[in-house]
């Protein structure tokens, strides 16, 4: 994702981390499982810097967290 995500309110499920915090991706060209505790892509990036778009991100961490939210009313 960009540095500036839609907005700082992510809900009780996710938090934004800001500027200055990093977190660690696969290599481009990782996209296959192994039977090691590896990271890998689930959809492979189709080039170095191809970031999603922000929005899709905070609908699915709004999926999620309704979700989560409904399992932990059951």
């Amino acid at each position: 994702m960009p540095p500036a995500p839609p907005g700082p309110d992510h809900g009780p499920h996710a938090t934004y981390l800001g500027l200055g915090h990093y977190i660690g991706v696969p290599r481009i060209g990782d996209d296959q499982h192994t039977d090691t505790w590896t990271s890998h892509w689930t959809i492979p990036m189709s080039a170095p810097g191809t970031l999603c778009d922000p929005n899709r991100v905070l609908r699915l961490i709004r999926t999620g967290t309704a979700a989560l939210d409904e399992e932990a009313d059951t």
